[in-house]
């Protein structure tokens, strides 16, 4: 399938690029139909990096109230949830 990243209202069709992204296919496939906005700029991209990617623009993303109401329902979801548990605790009794 695709991988659509939105980064500052806008929408980029990665796809081609997954293979030969520096960072990691994971690093865009686990992160498809995200906002990553913060994290494109965290990472401090060059400014090759972000000339590459204009060429991946596909639309410009409109973020409604409904979704904006929905992205904070989701942060606070995940604001609340317990912690995850390393997989080899999973379902055995607490340690003695």
């Amino acid at each position: 399938g695709k991988v659509l990243l939105g980064i500052d209202g806008r929408v980029y069709d990665v796809s081609s690029f997954v293979d030969q992204h520096p960072g990691g296919k994971l690093m865009l496939t686990n992160n498809a139909g995200k906002d990553v906005s913060d994290a494109f700029k965290k990472i401090g991209h060059s400014e090759k990096a972000k000339q590459q990617l204009a060429s991946f623009f596909v639309a410009n993303l409109e973020v409604t109230e409904e979704g904006k109401a929905m992205a904070a329902a989701r942060r606070a979801e995940a604001a609340n949830a317990p912690p995850p548990q390393p997989a080899a605790r999973r379902g055995l009794p607490p340690p003695i």
